[in-house]
């Protein structure tokens, strides 16, 4: 899938981009099954296109280990699900196939951007350092 910023780039002539081949990273080429609209400026993910996972065991940048962290996963839940039972049933998940793994726990997106730095599982900062920042010396002028 690409976005639809992607497709005009690669199809400045307005030819149909979807059902056509592309060519990533030089060596492997995928068929075009969707096109995304373009995400807002203010969101925190940044991308053109959108590979099968797959392809990264094609690459060899798979890692088939529990305690790898190269790969974020996000997870939706639905509406009045708390996230703390999820995070039990996490927890004993990768216990059963992980020998030592990193502290894993679901926490919302929402307030990621603002208080996304963490220890040992414990939100400490983020952001919101920089805003609080910016309201003293504001404040000082007044």
């Amino acid at each position: 899938m690409i976005t639809e910023s992607f497709a005009k780039k690669l199809f400045p002539d307005g030819r149909d981009a979807l059902g056509q081949t592309i060519r990533i990273d030089s060596n492997a080429n995928f068929r075009i099954d969707g096109i995304l609209k373009d995400l807002p400026n203010n969101t925190g993910f940044r991308f053109e296109y959108v590979l099968p996972y797959s392809y990264m065991k094609e690459t060899g940048w798979y890692r088939p280990s529990w305690t790898e962290d190269n790969t974020r996963t996000y997870l939706s839940l639905k509406p009045g699900i708390a996230p703390a039972p999820m995070d039990s049933l996490l927890k004993d998940v990768i216990k059963a196939n992980a020998q030592s793994a990193n502290e894993v726990f679901l926490y919302p997106y929402t307030r990621y951007h603002l208080y996304g730095n963490f220890e040992n599982g414990k939100e400490t900062s983020g952001s919101i350092e920089n805003v609080r920042l910016f309201g003293i010396i504001a404040g000082s002028f007044c």
